[in-house]
């Protein structure tokens, strides 16, 4: 660290720093780090950064490496949050245009020896954030009971990880995205994280955070000319969106901040992308990389637009009053789902659907809106597929029937347990014959015996011996060893043969239970958006009474109650606070029932 500080030559701190950071690729290391309090102590050495264009590429790399250890903002504190806040200020003159001819390196102002020493600098640290990892694409990873959807889903997305590792890779990172994805990385944690939301607004961070998506929007045009160009404008699209939506979670100050930010410019740039991506996932002209990245990105602006609309009056009339942004978001309801394939169908579904009641629920033109919006759906009869043009609310209706249907129809096999020794090979969750396998239970058990045949003091009852000057006391616990070995001799042969379900039997019903869920889930989201529109129009909820089962409120009735009860077991406090509303409604609607 003596090698950082300001006296010392400026080659020398850079040359340090990059070494440092090329230690802290070791998560270990990292911890240490963190764990000693010397982050605040380093980032104090180079204070200085924002003076020297060496520096803040050496910085910018140093705090891009610390944040991938799960760095959390109780490690920094204001100083360091500003120098970050600088850094992306220096750097934001890059990234008002993405245009190749606007693009000038820091190191061009510079001349002679001085621009010699930045660019091994920059070599320097390119070679130090190309050993980091590739950004990943998607956060969420998959679990088991997989459909042929998912199968489909998997041949699309091989070209796509080949491009993953190629196009996100650190090195390819300008000084401002480097920032961007460490203010990503210190958001993520949402338990503790208020604070750096609350100074990125204050210091003017979400200034810069917005101009660069609002930058990269207007750069996207589809041009097959240019189509790799785009899909690096693309991956940085989404990992804008991603920062966005992590400051604008549960943060009143931050969703109205950007929602009139620039007189709502990016409310105005992200309702358009909705339309584009909508384009390039129904014609599918681009192939499947360019696919993928645009449902990613779709995917992305409806998680920031449900921030900005959340419980929030504002944001709802900002998003509402956009060209013709309910009929894309209902497009999202019937129209995109048809387009792609596994999880993300579901997750299609319930982001929009989410965005729907947010928008109805707070703002009485968005809710006028959609009683007179038209949706064309689609109807697969015997002689192909009939276009059908209906209400809005109609079509939600209709998807809230059926989805209720199939729930309420479901039946989930669950598989009955065998002895392992009657399995066959192909049949069981494990590898290996059932004699094999018995054979490794076998062993597993006698390895932890041994392991306590190994303690200190430990004697095996077998060996015991008794002398004739042994009291009765002693007897009497030899007699107990000789119990409790008896006792793990029985428990050897149950775990040599433990009951194990078969493989095909468990994945069959995790793959019902899953669509049980989803299921579940689109009907209760359906439901609360015909409950919000009914409790502001007894018109419509007398319309909507008659078009339910029996005539009457129960089937949404009982689907809201489950679901409060679902969100209270698996939602979080923060989760559970937001049902209060939901419980309003219940009530409202028992007693038009009555």
């Amino acid at each position: 660290l003596d090698n950082m500080r300001p006296e010392q030559p400026l080659s020398l701190r850079c040359l340090s720093t990059l070494n440092l950071a090329c230690e802290c690729l070791k998560p270990d290391f990292s911890r240490q780090l963190r764990a000693h309090g010397l982050v605040n102590k380093i980032l104090v050495l180079l204070k200085d950064a924002l003076e020297h264009p060496s520096l803040q590429v050496v910085t910018a790399t140093f705090f891009f490496v610390i944040c991938q250890h799960r760095m959390d903002s109780s490690d920094l504190d204001r100083k360091c949050v500003e120098l970050l806040n600088g850094l992306l200020e220096k750097s934001s003159d890059d990234i008002h245009d993405y245009s190749e001819q606007q693009k000038e390196d820091k190191g061009s102002l510079l001349e002679g020896k001085a621009a010699r020493e930045y660019e091994k600098i920059k070599q320097k640290a390119k070679s130090v954030l190309e050993k980091c990892s590739p950004l990943p694409l998607k956060d969420k990873e998959r679990g088991s009971g997989r459909t042929e959807d998912d199968k489909e889903e998997d041949e699309e997305v091989i070209e796509v990880q080949n491009f993953d590792q190629d196009g996100l890779k650190p090195a390819c990172l300008t000084i401002s995205e480097l920032v961007s994805e460490c203010f990503h990385n210190l958001t993520s944690n949402q338990s503790n994280c208020h604070w750096i939301k609350e100074e990125m607004r204050i210091l003017g961070t979400l200034d810069h955070v917005a101009n660069i998506a609002i930058a990269l929007s207007n750069s996207i045009t589809w041009d097959e000319s240019e189509e790799i160009d785009k899909k690096e404008l693309l991956l940085k699209l989404l990992r804008s969106l991603k920062l966005l939506e992590n400051v604008t979670f549960l943060n009143k100050g931050n969703q109205t901040y950007l929602t009139v930010f620039d007189g709502s410019l990016l409310i105005s740039k992200l309702c358009k992308l909705i339309a584009f991506s909508q384009n390039l996932l129904i014609h599918n002209s681009a192939g499947n990389i360019y696919k993928f990245l645009s449902l990613e990105c779709l995917l992305g602006v409806l998680r920031v637009l449900l921030n900005f609309t959340h419980d929030h009056e504002l944001g709802s009339f900002r998003v509402g009053e956009q060209q013709d942004i309910l009929e894309s978001i209902l497009d999202c309801v019937f129209k995109i789902p048809q387009c792609i394939s596994g999880d993300r169908k579901f997750d299609m579904l319930i982001l929009s659907l989410g965005l729907l009641i947010n928008l109805v629920e707070h703002s009485a033109p968005n809710r006028q809106l959609l009683y007179t919006t038209e949706v064309n759906t689609s109807t697969v009869h015997g002689l192909g597929e009939v276009m059908d043009s209906k209400s809005a609310v109609n079509a939600v209706l209709e998807l809230f029937l059926s989805h209720y249907k199939r729930a309420e129809d479901a039946t989930i096999e669950v598989p009955t347990p065998q002895r392992l020794s009657q399995l066959t090979p192909t049949s069981s969750p494990l590898k290996g014959s059932p004699q094999v396998m018995k054979r490794d239970f076998s062993a597993t058990l006698a390895s932890r015996l041994k392991s306590h045949k190994d303690i200190k003091g430990y004697r095996s009852p077998a060996k015991l011996h008794i002398d004739e000057g042994t009291t009765s006391q002693e007897n009497e616990d030899n007699k107990d060893f000789e119990e409790l070995e008896e006792e793990e001799e029985i428990e050897d042969e149950i775990s040599a043969d433990p009951l194990v379900f078969s493989r095909e039997e468990f994945d069959t019903a995790l793959t019902q239970a899953g669509r049980h869920m989803e299921d579940s889930i689109i009907s209760s989201y359906s439901a609360l958006l015909l409950a919000v529109l009914a409790k502001h129009s007894s018109e419509f909820a007398e319309i909507l009474k008659e078009e339910l089962p029996n005539r009457n409120y129960t089937s949404i009735i009982s689907v809201l109650r489950d679901f409060i009860q679902f969100m209270n077991m698996a939602g979080s406090s923060t989760t559970r606070s937001g049902l209060e509303s939901i419980r309003k409604i219940v009530k409202h609607l028992e007693t038009l029932q009555d």
